[in-house]
C-alpha cells in the first residue's frame, strides 16, 4: 500500500470510476457502487500483501513480473 501512496497518492481509492468530479454517495455515477466495492477490495489487498511476500511468489514461479519500472 505504501507504493501506492507513493506512486499513485491514496486519493485514487476516492476517484470516482468514470472520472466525474462530481460522483458521490447522494450523487452516483452508474457504476459508483459496484467500482466502491471494487477499490475496497483492492485496498483490502494492497494493505495484507508484503513486498516479501510478492517477491516469493515470483521466486517460486506463482507470478511473473515481464516488465517492472519504477521511477522514484
Amino acid at each position: 500500500m505504501r507504493i501506492v501512496e507513493i506512486t499513485d497518492g491514496l486519493d485514487v481509492f476516492d476517484r470516482c470510476g468514470i472520472g466525474l468530479k462530481a460522483c458521490s454517495e447522494k450523487k452516483p455515477c452508474p457504476i459508483h457502487f459496484e467500482y466502491k466495492n471494487v477499490k475496497e477490495k483492492t485496498k483490502e489487498l494492497l494493505s495484507s500483501k508484503t513486498l516479501t511476500q510478492l517477491c516469493e511468489d515470483v521466486e517460486n514461479g506463482q507470478s511473473i513480473v515481464t516488465s517492472l519500472q519504477i521511477s522514484l
